[in-house]
């Protein structure tokens, strides 16, 4: 019998928020520059970021990517609730007024 290589085993993984239930109301903020970068998205427990763009690391979207990433991370590692985590990354970066939707599926058909 011969030594297999066995699968890898999850060692760590940053601290984060549950995914938001698409089937579920929730709010929706559109994060902006010229143009609609990605959607913050807040339903039930979850919290996420959903980005329009595979950015690359030397662009604008990718720099927004990376300021809205990071601040979820800080939040979830501090263990700030999603309310402040929300804000947070709302301070930080231009954005439509929230929006309420009646399922976030209808705002992850947009990613598609």
């Amino acid at each position: 019998m011969t030594d297999r290589a066995q699968p890898a085993e999850l060692a760590f993984a940053p601290p984060a928020y549950a995914s938001p239930a698409l089937d579920s109301p929730g709010r929706v903020a559109t994060v902006r520059l010229e143009r609609a970068v990605g959607f913050l998205v807040r339903g039930g427990d979850g919290l996420a970021w959903w980005g329009l763009y595979r950015a690359d690391d030397e662009t604008e979207e990718a720099i927004v990517r990376g300021i809205v990433r990071d601040t979820l991370r800080t939040c979830a590692a501090r263990g700030d609730d999603q309310d402040a985590a929300w804000d947070s990354v709302l301070r930080l970066v231009l954005h439509d007024p929230p929006a309420t939707v009646a399922r976030l599926n209808t705002v992850a058909a947009l990613l598609r």
